[in-house]
């Protein structure tokens, strides 16, 4: 049986396997390093659907035409939810006020350059690559089941040797004039 130190080192070794989680310095005196891990599914729907529902909300609004409260609206949200986007990114659960008291202490130690640093990897790791792997597999799909319709014949096959004639026979009176 492991001892719980030895246990400790092995999860540590399975986390340094996970491609998608980072390593990033912050600090304003004195630089540390914290590690960024990929959102789990749950957490992403969540983010996606509070920012999602934050933006809907203002796009509606009459002020969304002007661009100083569309910024003011911007900055809001990032200020409003960087604690709580920050605690998922690190995996810290909220206490029971929902609130992330070891993201806020964080904050007090990222310059906006870092804190730019980690929105680029949140945004990267859980939304661009897998928006980009999405519609791949859409593509893959759709290709399986074609939508297209066949197409008409068109006019070069279709057969125009009638023998026949269309045109209403012309009368005596008709005739007569043509000669």
């Amino acid at each position: 049986m492991e001892k719980p130190e030895e246990l400790n080192e092995t999860i540590e070794d399975l986390q340094n396997l996970n491609p998608q989680v980072a390593t990033v310095t912050i600090g304003v005196r004195n630089l540390r390093k914290i590690k960024l891990y990929p959102l789990a599914v749950g957490d992403q729907m969540r983010m996606t659907t509070l920012v999602g529902s934050a933006i809907s909300a203002f796009v509606t609004s009459k002020e969304a035409a002007n661009e100083a409260a569309m910024i003011g609206f911007f900055l809001n949200l990032i200020n409003n939810n960087l604690t709580k986007f920050l605690g998922l990114a690190i995996c810290e659960r909220p206490d029971e006020n929902d609130k992330y008291p070891k993201s806020e202490e964080l904050l007090c130690d990222i310059t906006n350059m870092q804190a730019s640093e980690i929105a680029k990897y949140i945004f990267e790791v859980n939304y661009e690559t897998s928006v980009k792997n999405f519609k791949d597999l859409f593509e893959k799909v759709r290709g399986l089941f074609p939508s297209e319709r066949s197409l008409p014949q068109s006019v070069k096959d279709t057969l125009t040797d009638l023998e026949t004639s269309l045109e209403e026979p012309l009368s005596k009176e008709d005739l007569q004039e043509v000669k």
